[in-house]
């Protein structure tokens, strides 16, 4: 072979290398970006999630409304059979739902006298893009007794650089007609 062709050859061949070095290089970094962002996600909704309890806590009405996409994000609580049945046998009509939103929920929280919290437990946090939902077991506790328990839901959205409910869907048992689960007591 001719020593121009030669040297042609491998000038080539180190191109092609450092082209797959560049390549692996970005996707590494893509790699690593990609899991530092999910890591980051988290972080933010569960500072959510803590500001929420600690918002019910200190029953801080501008802390809870920073959390919330707007003022009337629903909330809808769904009750359980046997809980349904005990409010049916002074209200047949009632239909076994708990219809409210944001903004009568912080005024409820806030106005109460009652020392309040909301325990959280087997917390899951799932996001796509700019969506993100949370589930978990919940206990609503008023004055060092619970009140209710259930699993929770909440549908997120990242808007103006932060995590903001959209929505909230829980179910609803009563204490005093189902027991609560021993991880969710205080």
């Amino acid at each position: 072979m001719h020593p121009i062709l030669h040297t042609i050859q491998i000038n080539l061949n180190m191109h092609k290398n450092n082209i797959f070095l560049i390549w692996l290089l970005l996707t590494v970094t893509n790699v690593h970006a990609q899991i530092q962002t999910k890591n980051q996600i988290k972080v933010s909704i569960n500072r959510v999630i803590d500001n929420f309890q600690k918002g019910i806590i200190e029953k801080d009405s501008i802390l809870l409304k920073s959390l919330f996409f707007d003022k009337t994000t629903p909330i809808i609580g769904v009750m359980s059979e046997p809980t349904e049945m005990s409010i049916k046998k002074n209200n047949p009509q009632f239909e076994g739902l708990s219809v409210s939103n944001s903004n009568r929920f912080i005024k409820e929280i806030c106005t109460s006298k009652e020392k309040q919290f909301e325990k959280f437990a087997k917390i899951e946090i799932q996001s796509q893009l700019k969506l993100a939902y949370v589930q978990f077991d919940y206990a609503f506790y008023s004055n060092g007794k619970v009140i209710q328990w259930g699993q929770e839901n909440w549908a997120l959205v990242f808007a103006e650089n932060q995590w903001f409910i959209t929505g909230i869907n829980y179910t609803i048992r009563f204490q005093s007609i189902e027991k609560l689960p021993r991880y969710l007591m205080e």
